[in-house]
C-alpha cells in the first residue's frame, strides 16, 4: 500500500459515514448539537426576562446565573426560570452519548486475536479499551465539516436542503441572541445595586 493509499484509509471522511442511515442520524445529531447554543443563550435571556420584568429581581437572576457552575445546580434550573438552559445541556449530554453509539460500530474492526501477547482476559479488556478509544475518536472525526459535507453528498443533499439551511440559521441565532443576551446583561446589572454586584 503507498502512504497516499494509507492516509486516505484513515482519514477519508465518506468512511466516516456507514450508510444511508447513518448520514440521517449523524446529520440529526449535527443539527441537535449547532443548537446548544443558541438554546442555551435563548434560556438566559427568557431567564432575566422573567426575573427583570415579571419578578422585578435582576439581583437574583444575576446571582443564579453565576452559580449555575455544577451539573446539580444546572438540573434544579428544570424547574425554574432557567428551564431552557436545563434542557440545552441535557440535550447536549444526550448528543454526546448519541454521537458515541453511532460512531461505536466504526470501532469494530479489532479482534481478541489482534492481541495475542495477552493471555484471554487481558485480550478481552484491551480490544474494549480500544473500541472504547476508537469510538471516541471516530465520534470527534465525524463532528468535522468535511464528514458532514459526506454526509450530504451521500443522502444527495444541497446547499438548499434542509440541513444545510439548518446550519446557517444556527449561525444567524448565534449572533442574534448573543447581541440580545449582552443587552440583557447590562440591564440586569444596571438594576442591582453596586454593593450587591459579584
Amino acid at each position: 500500500m503507498s502512504e497516499t493509499s494509507d492516509r486516505r484509509v484513515v482519514v477519508d471522511p465518506e468512511l466516516a459515514v456507514r450508510n444511508d442511515i447513518d448520514a440521517r442520524i449523524l446529520l440529526a445529531l449535527w443539527c441537535a448539537r449547532k443548537a446548544f447554543f443558541p438554546l442555551l443563550l435563548a434560556g438566559f435571556i427568557v431567564a432575566a426576562a422573567w426575573f427583570i420584568v415579571v419578578d422585578r429581581d435582576a439581583a437574583t437572576f444575576v446571582d443564579r446565573m453565576n452559580q449555575m457552575d455544577t451539573p446539580v445546580e444546572v438540573a434544579g434550573a428544570a424547574f425554574s426560570p432557567f428551564v431552557l438552559v436545563a434542557i440545552a445541556f441535557g440535550m447536549r449530554i444526550v448528543v454526546a452519548i448519541g454521537a458515541l453509539v453511532a460512531a461505536f460500530p466504526l470501532s469494530l474492526s479489532n479482534r481478541r486475536d489482534d492481541y495475542p501477547w495477552v493471555g484471554p482476559v487481558g485480550r478481552r479488556v484491551r480490544m474494549w479499551w480500544d473500541r472504547w478509544k476508537m469510538s471516541q475518536s471516530y465520534r470527534a472525526f465525524r463532528w468535522t465539516w468535511l464528514v458532514h459535507a459526506a454526509a450530504l453528498e451521500r443522502l444527495g443533499l444541497g446547499r438548499r436542503s434542509i440541513w444545510a439551511r439548518w446550519d446557517r440559521l444556527m449561525v444567524i441565532l448565534d449572533i442574534v441572541l448573543a447581541i440580545a443576551f449582552f443587552i440583557v446583561l447590562v440591564i440586569a446589572f444596571a438594576q442591582v445595586p453596586q454593593d450587591v454586584v459579584p
